[in-house]
């Protein structure tokens, strides 16, 4: 569990895991200089459980290094990376090992997961995210992600194998970790029917108010995301990855429409990301997504998805 500054939720968070019915287990918690309550919310929990293990970072690090500064410390079989502003139903260990236990060879096992914005069940399950039963590494090129991180459970032998997470990623950390797992050939079990044991909470209050910084950090990373993979992909594996540009592409539209991203920023980061584009035909087509999306004062039915279909077949 990485931390920096969610003081108010990661109480919460914690708790969760020390009310488990799986009794044999240890969360190391990664605070990454915090300069909120988190301290002694960690101070106390870990004085209340032995299992809570905390690690200070002397700096600043940032998320893909302080899981990776955890990952080294685990000592378990499994590993799930759980952030600290979300929640954990009690039997979410006990049946992610038992299930492990009839699929030894497996890599990675993953399970639906539920979202929430203040308490777990106050939002419909039409949101929930299930995972679907193929089509995996299709599905992270072009940024249809099939699950998030919270909910795999990792082999700790095959995640250390892959060394965590790269590093030089400022965003998208965790799509790119699974992508390499998945070209590398993870073996991956799915359990769609599985109850919901995990919950991802969508409060605005976990998210910074400095929408122009995360949206370059957000463009940054899918930049690098591209230009890490597109070289190790067949044809067709590189058209599904431009859709990867235009989901941040229409984000930044979105932004754009709203007013809260400034038209210095939106032209430089729309120039940056198709000019990224290493297949002419798509530079047209996501400049033509762009342009046209412009146009208009709303963002015109359809225009997406039909921008996502020429990528992918042409």
């Amino acid at each position: 569990m990485p931390n920096y500054n969610k003081g108010p939720f990661i109480e919460e968070a914690i708790r969760s895991v020390m009310d488990q019915t799986y009794l044999d287990w240890e969360l190391i918690v990664v605070d990454d200089c915090s300069m909120d309550q988190s301290r002694a919310v960690l101070d106390l929990l870990a004085s209340e459980d032995v299992r809570v293990k905390v690690i200070l970072n002397e700096t600043n690090m940032g998320g893909n290094a302080s899981r990776n500064r955890a990952l080294d410390a685990a000592t378990g079989d499994f590993v799930i990376f759980f952030d600290s502003d979300d929640w954990m139903a009690p039997f979410c260990i006990e049946q992610r090992v038992a299930a492990a236990s009839g699929c030894p060879s497996a890599d990675m096992m993953v399970y639906p997961m539920g979202v929430f914005r203040e308490k777990v069940g106050d939002m419909s399950q039409a949101h929930y995210w299930q995972v679907p039963k193929e089509g995996f590494i299709q599905r992270f090129l072009s940024h249809r992600l099939p699950w998030a991180i919270c909910q795999v459970m990792w082999a700790n032998a095959s995640l250390k194998k892959l060394n965590g997470f790269d590093l030089s990623f400022v965003r998208l950390q965790d799509v790119e970790l699974h992508t390499r797992a998945l070209l590398g050939g993870a073996q991956v079990r799915v359990f769609p029917a599985a109850p919901i044991d995990t919950f991802y909470r969508t409060d605005d209050g976990r998210f910074s108010s400095d929408v122009g910084g995360y949206m370059f950090r957000f463009s940054q990373g899918v930049m690098q995301y591209y230009q890490k993979f597109f070289p190790m992909l067949s044809a067709y594996q590189q058209r599904l990855l431009s859709g990867t540009l235009l989901e941040v592409l229409s984000q930044l539209c979105s932004r754009r429409r709203q007013g809260t991203i400034d038209k210095q920023m939106f032209h430089q980061l729309t120039a940056e990301l198709t000019g990224a584009c290493a297949m002419a035909s798509h530079r047209f087509w996501l400049r033509t997504y762009v342009g046209i999306d412009r146009l208009f004062p709303f963002h015109p039915k359809g225009l997406k998805k039909i921008t996502a279909l020429l990528l992918r077949f042409f």
